[in-house]
């Protein structure tokens, strides 16, 4: 009773965070390959200056690509090659609304085995994604979905955008678990939370990323130097 108690009333507390007007950007810059799909159509279109993009939408770049949005408050996002990058990703998040989000996704965990239809919270571009990941998969073949969420992640946290960083950090985490990074993906996401000030996060993915390094499937050659970074934060928490 007491998880279902918990459980709805995170449900309240993030529909009311997510109760947002639906945003717009505009495309005003590109360099090369620069595709975007509609909605839910499947279908990858070139992308174009002056195209408008709406909230369920998602652009994608190639490896050489670029792109250089502009939100509806006047501000710009670029986007680097090989990323991917729902514009529900850009969509103002509060740290408040952050902890919402997670704790709702947390909470969802905890419902019974017995329930039938497992109750998910606060993931609607998660799942959209989830979705789509194995056509996605045929549009960048060489590359895994996950680089590429992670790439965009990246220009969210290098843009100063961290909560939305944290967020798509998580859900990628989420998402691809049977991937295999050696920590890159649990690294950002602790490196983000640490630029929030969320100590207590930041350690725990930290620790989420040194356990990743020190898998079989990760060479000594490529994961000495993320330890290294690893540790250095871990000292510099305690």
């Amino acid at each position: 009773m007491r998880k279902k108690t918990i459980l709805l009333f995170a449900l309240l507390l993030t529909s009311q965070a997510l109760a947002q007007a639906a945003m717009s950007v505009k495309i005003v810059q590109l360099v090369g390959e620069v595709k975007v799909r509609r909605g839910v159509e499947e279908k990858w279109e070139t992308a174009a200056i002056g195209t408008l993009l709406e909230e369920v939408d998602t652009i994608t770049t190639w490896e050489r690509g670029e792109v250089v949005l502009e939100l509806s408050n006047g501000a710009t996002f670029r986007l680097g090659g090989n990323a991917i990058l729902d514009i529900a990703d850009l969509r103002e998040i509060t740290e408040r609304e952050l902890f919402l989000l997670l704790m709702s996704q947390k909470v969802g965990k905890l419902a019974p085995r017995s329930e039938k239809i497992p109750l998910r919270i606060g993931e609607v571009s998660a799942v959209r994604s989830e979705d789509k990941s194995a056509k996605q998969a045929g549009v960048r073949a060489a590359t895994h979905i996950w680089q590429m969420e992670t790439n965009a992640a990246r220009a969210l946290r290098a843009q100063n955008f961290l909560t939305n960083a944290a967020l798509k950090l998580h859900r990628v985490k989420e998402k691809f678990l049977q991937r295999e990074d050696c920590g890159e993906v649990s690294l950002e996401l602790a490196q983000v939370f640490e630029a929030l000030r969320q100590t207590g996060r930041a350690r725990d993915e930290y620790q989420a990323a040194l356990a990743e390094c020190k898998t079989e499937a990760c060479s000594e050659a490529a994961t000495q130097k993320r330890m290294a970074v690893i540790a250095e934060a871990l000292q510099r928490l305690q």
